[in-house]
């Protein structure tokens, strides 16, 4: 019996994160657990680039709460912290239709953010719908690729 889409889906969107979390630690981001981040923010992590993952950073359009996929923290790059949200969609599936959702969300909260939107699968438009989203909150919208380029060129340090 084949794998469901909703298994799959969770592997590949799981390896993109992972690709992420190498990315970042290859630059020396330090990892420190979602409920030790803002006090390692002002504590002895202050100077050092640290990230965590599945940080609570708010409430949603819905009045929910917010999970974010990676917060970075770089005392000169982001000291006000940075998300990056990660959607990869190899087959079509309903992720376009949480990309409006996504957007209201980011700029509900007011964080920086980046989003890393990739595999192939969204409809004609999402990603470039996104990209004319972007302002001096939503900074970015990258394929993994472009994603990695920047971070080839300083993107987070």
């Amino acid at each position: 019996m084949g794998e469901s889409s909703g298994a799959k889906a969770n592997k590949t969107g799981n390896l993109l994160e992972r690709l992420i979390k190498e990315s970042l630690e290859s630059r020396h981001y330090v990892y420190i657990p979602a409920k030790d981040f803002q006090d390692a923010r002002s504590g002895a992590w202050a100077r050092r680039a640290i990230y965590t993952t599945q940080a609570l950073i708010g409430k949603t359009i819905y009045d929910t709460d917010r999970k974010c996929d990676f917060l970075l923290h770089h005392p000169q790059k982001f000291p006000q912290n940075l998300v990056i949200e990660c959607k990869w969609q190899q087959t079509g599936g309903s992720v376009d239709e949480k990309f409006p959702f996504l957007i209201e969300n980011i700029r509900l909260l007011g964080i920086p953010t980046i989003i890393v939107a990739d595999g192939g699968g969204h409809k004609p438009g999402a990603i470039t719908w996104m990209k004319m989203q972007e302002n001096n909150i939503l900074l970015g919208v990258y394929t993994l690729q472009e994603f990695m380029i920047k971070m080839n060129d300083g993107l987070c340090g």
